[in-house]
């Protein structure tokens, strides 16, 4: 029996969880695949787990897959096909392209999960009538992306936008690892530092709990010092912040705009992502059907698959 309306599949890979949706040509997501990527030895077995899984749940309910966009926190190759920066994955130098293209039949892309995010800004969320916007995603780790104009900034490397390497003083600089400011306000160094989850921390620091808000305020401070070296440079009309921990610094917007006001000539317009399931996801909808339909990837530095 021939297969009805295709849809396509968007992932966002992180290091800590992998989640998948199946989507219709409207975006509305039909189905979902969530599960941890920490607890493998290998997340590209998780991703393409959750891939294959969500195909058999589209072939059940008489839909094909027509494309497969993944948004990972590192950068692909697009002629090695090799993940550069991905760290929280342990894939720096991870042969990526290699796996999807054995594990992955439909037409596949590969992007940066924060590319991905501020496309579907650009497009549905929060940078709509912006003229330039910055994503500034906390969750995991430290991520980022600049739109200028409606395009992506990519750089000379396809880096540009990793606030993840940024420098909060003289003392990171002869670090011998790079993502020096990822290590002071992403989500698995705040569990480290305190031995629990950001969000519980987050919510004890609301609660009145001095230790956490101490925390929280190391944390604003330093995520502040990120967006004023952001504006330095790129001048955004918006900040977006994005991600498990982005999120959830919603109750904090007036404190991060009032650290900024002193310090910029021009602060940017601070705002939380609303996007679901998530602002990767949304943008990886789209690039899936546009894939799906042949035409060109706004994602432009990535490797496809047809």
């Amino acid at each position: 029996m021939p297969l009805a309306d295709p849809a396509v599949l968007a992932a966002d890979l992180g290091g800590t969880k992998c989640h998948v949706v199946l989507a219709d040509r409207g975006g509305a997501v039909l189905e979902e695949d969530y599960r941890r990527s920490d607890g493998s030895a290998d997340p590209a077995d998780v991703l393409l787990a959750a891939v294959a899984d969500l195909r058999h749940r589209a072939a059940g309910a008489g839909r094909s897959v027509a494309a497969v966009v993944i948004g990972v926190p590192g950068l692909l190759d697009p002629v090695s096909g090799r993940v550069s920066g991905g760290f929280n994955l342990g894939w720096d130098g991870f042969d990526l392209g290699a796996r999807l293209a054995a594990g992955i039949a439909e037409p596949w892309l590969v992007e940066n999960d924060v590319n991905l995010a501020a496309l579907g800004e650009a497009r549905t969320g929060a940078g709509r009538g912006a003229q330039s916007f910055a994503v500034v995603s906390l969750g995991t780790g430290l991520g980022g992306a600049v739109v200028v104009d409606g395009k992506l900034l990519r750089g000379r490397h396809g880096a540009a936008g990793e606030f993840g390497f940024l420098l909060a003083g003289r003392e990171q600089l002869r670090r011998r690892e790079p993502m020096a400011m990822e290590t002071l306000v992403g989500g698995r160094s705040i569990a480290g530092r305190t031995g629990s989850d950001p969000a519980a921390v987050l919510a004890a620091a609301r609660a009145g709990d001095d230790s956490a808000g101490r925390v929280v305020d190391d944390l604003l401070d330093h995520v502040a010092m990120a967006i004023v070296d952001i504006a330095a440079v790129v001048d955004p009309e918006r900040v977006v912040l994005d991600g498990s921990v982005g999120r959830a610094l919603a109750p904090y917007l007036p404190r991060l705009t009032a650290l900024l006001a002193p310090v910029l000539l021009f602060p940017p317009e601070l705002r939380i992502s609303a996007l679901a399931p998530n602002a990767a996801l949304a943008g990886g909808v789209v690039e899936a059907w546009r894939l799906a339909d042949g035409d060109q990837p706004s994602s432009s530095s990535t490797s496809a698959k047809r």
